[in-house]
């Protein structure tokens, strides 16, 4: 099979992040590589809109390819909001120095309202309506504030402060002339005008032109991660509201008058869980609306690793990589690259897995340097430990960054400084981690910094008489795992290579 050398100087599987795919000059185009694994999007057609899964786990994948099949449609319109596009927090705090007040659930309604509305005038087959011509001019002279960019939001507020100029608008509002009008003037706080903008929008949307072409609207809100902060009161609120918001958007506003349009909401299950705790309606919201992203089935593993969708995952990413290169294999894609002669404990695949947190992102990040290796096919265990080794500085940035959102840079630097001291145990209990945190004057407390850990999959509980492990990521939905805190824990292998080389 490999007379010829073969080398991984030109292989390239991908890049962590789906935006940087998306890109046109990418290496590895998303559409090109993109499955649906985990039938979500058929999720999306229903009632739900809260895509959540752990860091890494595909949630932008998927954002942004509704987004490019909207681009590639005439009747599919869609905006992508990224949190660091704009910048709410700049508005509140603004508001709060001229003594208005502005509430965050008020400028996602704006947001959402208005840029649905730009959508809308993107579509030839309400062009004829003189709605449309209205809303342009609308849009067109009210362009910083329906844009709030995080780089010019500031100086348009004190040029304007939260006024917007409304006087053709009104003509449409006063044709309409089902809902009060008590806007005067050519301009007016842009607050007030959101009942008449949820008007505007329902008659649009709801006309006969509308339902007979099959046209849908999507608004997807991502990266809400940035800035977040567990214990931020602000911080949660925030995102509480958004939720909030697009329940009632996407049930009262869309569904009840036969509109094709959702509000999605790509969240980080990390944030998802605090929120369920922050908020008594949460738990209800996220059961009846969300839809998790879980790339672990430990049955089909049992059965067939090739079953399951990490596996598919990769294979299609290694068999695109090859293919691109006009490499020749039969098989499995994977079993391609390695060598097959080696004693696995199981297989290669699970040996490489069992590194990593089960996400698409791993498996990403852990071939990532592979043309700069430059190695020689088949892949033997050398190297495949020195990928290992490669990844597992990855991983830790990684964690850094998901762990940001509980802990200060100066905590997570003292949480690492502790399992790098824990790394060179085999197991250790409660009390000797505990011990460890106090000796490092650790600002958290050590029972909620074990725990949360432990729901990050960075340790694990052990049965020592049984030699059984449970990290979190590998819970089944028949199964899921709590921490036991009178029970030994154990360091993810991860970061048992990372101590270990660096």
């Amino acid at each position: 099979m490999f007379n010829k050398k073969i080398t991984t100087a030109n292989l390239y599987i991908g890049t962590p992040e789906a935006e940087s795919e998306n890109n046109n000059r990418s290496r590895v185009k998303l559409e090109d590589v993109f499955v649906d694994y985990l039938k979500v999007l058929p999720e999306i057609e229903t009632e739900k809109f809260i895509i959540t899964g752990r860091k890494g786990s595909g949630k932008s994948a998927i954002g942004q390819m509704l987004h490019r099949a909207a681009k590639n449609s005439s009747n599919k319109f869609c905006e992508y909001i990224q949190k660091s596009d704009i910048d709410l927090e700049e508005v509140v705090q603004f508001s709060k120095e001229v003594g208005d007040g502005i509430q965050k659930e008020l400028l996602f309604k704006w947001i959402i309202l208005t840029r649905l509305l730009k959508l809308i005038t993107e579509n030839e087959a309400v062009q004829h309506l003189e709605e449309i011509k209205v809303i342009k001019h609308f849009l067109a002279k009210n362009t910083g504030f329906v844009r709030i960019d995080r780089y010019e939001i500031k100086e348009i507020l004190q040029k304007t402060g939260f006024e917007v100029y409304i006087e053709k608008i009104m003509r449409l509002f006063t044709f309409k002339n089902t809902k009060e009008i008590s806007l005067k003037g050519s301009k007016a706080p842009f607050y007030k005008l959101i009942p008449h903008l949820e008007e505007v929008i329902t008659s649009i949307l709801a006309s006969y032109p509308e339902s007979y072409n099959g046209n849908s609207y999507q608004i997807i809100f991502d990266d809400l991660d940035i800035e977040f902060k567990a214990e931020n009161k602000e911080s949660v609120e925030s995102i509480l509201n958004l939720i909030r918001i697009a329940k009632t958007y996407n049930n009262n506003l869309f569904s009840d008058n036969g509109i094709d349009a959702k509000v999605i909401i790509l969240l980080r299950d990390d944030i998802s869980d605090v929120l369920i705790k922050k908020s008594a309606d949460m738990a209800k919201v996220f059961s009846s609306y969300g839809i998790s992203l879980v790339w672990f089935d430990h049955k089909l593993f049992k059965r067939d690793e090739n079953l399951t969708m990490l596996k598919q995952f990769i294979d299609n990413r290694i068999k695109h990589s090859l293919e691109k290169e006009n490499i020749a294999f039969t098989g499995n894609p994977w079993d391609f690259l390695f060598d097959k002669t080696i004693a696995y404990n199981d297989s290669s695949f699970k040996y490489v897995v069992d590194h990593t947190f089960h996400t698409p992102r791993d498996l990403i990040l852990f071939f990532q340097d592979l043309s700069k290796f430059n190695f020689t096919l088949p892949l033997g265990i050398s190297q495949i430990n020195d990928l290992i080794g490669n990844f597992s500085t990855k991983s830790k940035s990684e964690t850094e960054n998901a762990l940001s959102i509980h802990f200060s840079i100066s905590e997570i630097e003292k949480i690492f400084m502790v399992l790098r001291q824990l790394a060179k145990k085999s197991d250790f209990s409660y009390s000797t981690f505990k011990t460890l945190c106090e000796n490092d004057k650790m600002e958290i407390s050590p029972l909620k910094c074990c725990e949360l850990l432990f729901e990050y999959s960075l340790i694990g509980n052990k049965n020592t008489r049984t030699g059984m492990v449970y990290f979190k990521h590998r819970e089944s939905e028949e199964a899921h795992y709590h921490i036991d805190y009178d029970k030994a824990f154990v360091l993810h292998r991860t970061l048992l290579i990372y101590f270990t080389h660096f």
